[in-house]
């Protein structure tokens, strides 16, 4: 009888330290995996790595936008991680934003000169998208040479329900969920943020071409109201960013923006109010370099022409400075 006792107390313990171990396990992995990543790809937080999971699902949905603004925030965070780079540089192959992936190509060159090789390539077709044609062809070459090679990579780090256990392991358990069905939730219709899209840098990362020009005139026409707007002309003294231009330039000049389209009370067309001052200076962001009906077309209608203010070029400069899109002899 107390053999049989003691062989069911031998059997309960073996039993119990047998799942302590498994979970013991378990968690060593987790955090092994953790560290790993801090030893080889530098220090990795639990936030870097919601962004970096966000941006690898974002890129696996196709919403580019997404990714590319999550991996520069990923970026900005750690300005030496290959990995970043390599996403916006896949990213913006998709979305066609060649300044983006020469910068991207550039950085991963320049943190780890071993991968020159594998982002020749995209180096030069993104030169030769941006019409930048003697740098293209050194780095055409250097790819004839080097094997076809995808860098893509994109897989989340650890899963956020595993994050939420090593940022708060001793957090209590989960209430138990309530089996009766939820009261309906109204949804409030959310304002647009316009941030994202009416600022210096929205403007100058998403223009093919951005440059400063003095006003000369306008194409004078019978009838001109908010919805129909004239083609101004431009003559075109710096380019700062895109391929180079005719230097008199034809403009669709909007009077609103294109997410703000409605038309003020009382609004009537006059041209010395509404037009610009002849010889003043402005900086134009032109979203394609490709005329439409005999004129170009600014970056979100009337918000792709700013005054060329002292203000207004300090912030330019920084943001194309920021992810190297000037052109070299602007500099």
């Amino acid at each position: 009888m107390l053999k049989h006792g003691l062989h069911a107390v031998k059997s309960f313990v073996s039993q119990r330290m047998s799942a302590r171990l498994a979970v013991a396990a378990a968690i060593g992995c987790l955090l092994c995996a953790s560290a790993s990543f801090a030893e080889e790809e530098g220090e990795w937080t639990v936030t870097l790595i919601k962004h970096n999971n966000k941006a690898a699902d974002a890129y696996t949905r196709g919403d580019w936008a997404t990714a590319k603004n999550e991996y520069r925030w990923c970026i900005g965070a750690s300005d030496r991680n290959v990995e970043f780079y390599e996403g916006l540089l896949n990213t913006c192959v998709h979305s066609k934003e060649w300044d983006q992936v020469a910068y991207a190509a550039q950085k991963v060159a320049e943190i780890d000169p071993a991968r020159k090789g594998d982002v020749a390539y995209y180096s030069g077709m993104a030169m030769y998208q941006l019409n930048r044609f003697d740098e293209a062809v050194p780095w055409l070459r250097q790819a004839l040479n080097v094997p076809d090679k995808n860098i893509v990579a994109f897989q989340p780090k650890v899963r956020d329900e595993a994050l939420a256990a090593l940022s708060h392991p001793s957090a209590p358990a989960p209430p138990p969920i309530n089996k009766e069905p939820p009261a309906p939730v109204v949804k409030k219709v959310e304002k647009l943020d316009t941030q994202n899209y009416l600022s210096i840098e929205a403007a100058s990362t998403r223009s093919e071409s951005v440059s400063i020009a003095t006003y000369d005139g306008w194409r004078r026409e019978p009838d001109v109201h908010f919805n129909d707007a004239p083609v101004a002309l431009f003559h075109i003294t710096r380019i700062l960013k895109g391929p180079p231009l005719n230097k008199d330039i034809p403009i669709r000049y909007e009077f609103h923006d294109l997410i703000n389209k409605s038309m003020p009370p009382g609004w009537k067309f006059d041209e010395a109010t509404k037009m610009p001052k002849k010889g003043s200076s402005w900086i134009l962001f032109i979203e394609t370099g490709m005329a439409k009906n005999g004129a170009y077309e600014t970056y979100q209608g009337s918000y792709g022409r700013l005054e060329a203010t002292d203000e207004n070029l300090n912030k330019l400069y920084a943001v194309l400075d920021q992810y190297n899109m000037r052109n070299p002899n602007t500099r």
